[in-house]
């Protein structure tokens, strides 16, 4: 069930702040460290063939044209949560970037099921897209997109932490996610 208003005999569960408790901030970016680490000794590409032959110019260019592409994937990620919210609370996304979170936030008040599509869908169609460019760009360009698709996985640290958290919340909860605090909200029993 989802909703635009908080149904009659709802209460607050728990509460997720990934801006101001140290733990919940702790444990994504460590989890985003590791994935990231993970993602690295992987791959048996050497890093050196991202450096172009032809001087310093292709090099800069090359640069800022990643520079661009992280901009460009962060964008995306956060437009694939919005449409995500969009189709399961028929409600407009707000987004924003607060502390060192790029965010996608609602009004509405989701059941886990249609939580964890919103949460986990920019990971997996772009992380399915950008595997499928990884495999068909020439030896040269490895890099560009595979530093694309660990952050990509190592990005999503904060999608799978609420995931894992979502998975473990009682039956019927709600989720209102404004973007880099989360507020579980159960049925109480005993009024």
């Amino acid at each position: 069930m989802n909703t635009k208003i908080l149904p009659e005999g709802y209460e607050e569960y728990k509460k997720i702040d990934f801006v101001n408790s140290k733990k919940d901030a702790v444990i994504v970016n460590v989890c985003a460290l590791i994935i990231a680490m993970l993602l690295i000794f992987l791959t048996d590409v050497p890093f050196k063939t991202v450096i172009p032959k032809g001087g310093f110019f292709p090099v800069i260019l090359k640069i800022v044209l990643l520079l661009i592409a992280l901009f460009a994937y962060i964008v995306l990620h956060e437009a694939i949560h919005g449409i995500a919210i969009g189709l399961f609370t028929k409600s407009r996304p707000h987004f924003g970037i607060k502390s060192t979170y790029a965010y996608t936030g609602s009004e509405g008040y989701i059941d886990k099921r249609s939580y964890i599509i919103i949460a986990l869908a920019p990971m997996i169609i772009l992380g399915a897209c950008l595997l499928a460019i990884l495999f068909s760009v020439p030896i040269e360009w490895y890099w560009f997109v595979y530093i694309l698709v660990i952050l990509n996985f190592a990005g999503s640290a904060g999608d799978l932490y609420v995931t894992w958290l979502t998975l473990r919340l009682p039956k019927g909860a709600l989720i209102h996610d404004e973007g880099v605090t989360i507020t579980v909200f159960v049925e109480n029993l005993f009024k």
